[in-house]
């Protein structure tokens, strides 16, 4: 179809250059007309060959760009010879995504544009990988991994400025026996339903993480006095001691809880947590469904 374009040599070398490429690759001419793609562009993009080819990049526009974001790009090629950055398009199937984009002119020996080369990165996927590393595939809390991160990360912080750090280490009592009794996809609807309800008892800032099977933890970040860690650990057994409904079932549980402080209790990313768990354990001890601090 492209036989006789005025550069068809230049396009065929250029198709040739990236087809294998794991890029995505999308030629037009200098009035955006699409004149030559890459396998990787149509499988980001999720249309044909044949339905790219004589239209303008339009095509998989989202929308959510405005006008003047197209205007800062095209005001970059021109002065600069380049634009790079981020670009949320919409694939074939309808579902909008992130595309790392770049975007050069291509000119001849006279200096002249004759090409404008796209050059496009997928971050769905590597959205997903990097959410599936840190956080827990059943109920989207964070893992161990990014828990661990975060309270390193926030204890740095309360170094620096003397502030203090609460830690909540939650086991939910009665677990094992739901779970046997109404077999494991109750008890995973039902461990959802928990880290739903934990997300919803603190702060944006802080973080709620599980750490496997029924044992959640959640750090509070910069609060201000012990008080504060009793406060939210009585809200927490409150929200788990409400009746949970899966299923057409009526499922009641509770919690046990044990709590340590920074820098009261440790310094230790590791110790801490360990004060916490130990605490957690004197909360069974003593009946269930409280809190204690070792």
């Amino acid at each position: 179809m492209l036989s006789n374009h005025p550069h068809h040599e230049q396009i065929s070398l250029l198709e040739s250059a990236f087809a294998d490429s794991e890029e995505g690759m999308v030629l037009t001419d200098i009035n955006s007309n699409i004149i030559a793609v890459n396998r990787a562009f149509c499988k980001m993009t999720g249309y044909a060959k044949s339905k790219l080819i004589g239209n303008t990049p339009k095509i998989i526009q989202s929308g959510f760009h405005n006008a003047q974001f197209y205007k800062n790009m095209w005001q970059s090629i021109k002065q600069k010879g380049i634009w790079q950055g981020e670009v949320w398009d919409r694939k074939g199937s309808g579902e909008i995504s992130p595309i790392d984009l770049k975007i050069k002119p291509i000119k001849n020996i006279k200096d002249e544009i004759i090409f404008y080369l796209g050059l496009m990165t997928d971050h769905s996927k590597l959205i997903a990988m990097t959410r599936l590393a840190n956080h827990d595939a059943l109920t989207g809390l964070a893992n161990r991994r990014l828990f661990e991160k975060r309270l390193e990360h926030d204890i740095a912080h309360a170094q620096r400025h003397e502030s203090l750090i609460g830690l909540l280490y939650i086991d939910l009592d009665r677990f094992k026996h739901i779970n046997d009794s109404c077999g494991h996809r109750v008890g995973d609807k039902l461990l959802i339903q928990v880290a739903n309800r934990l997300k919803a008892s603190v702060r944006a800032e802080d973080t709620a993480a599980r750490l496997g099977g029924d044992e959640f933890i959640i750090i509070l970040s910069e609060i201000k006095s012990a008080g504060d860690v009793k406060q939210v650990a009585e809200k927490i057994i409150e929200q788990i001691n409400k009746t949970f409904y899966i299923d057409n079932q009526r499922i009641n549980i509770g919690c046990s809880i044990g709590y340590s402080i920074f820098p009261q209790h440790s310094r230790n990313l590791q110790s801490l947590i360990h004060v916490a768990d130990n605490a957690m354990f004197q909360a069974k001890q003593a009946g269930r469904n409280t809190f204690c601090c070792n």
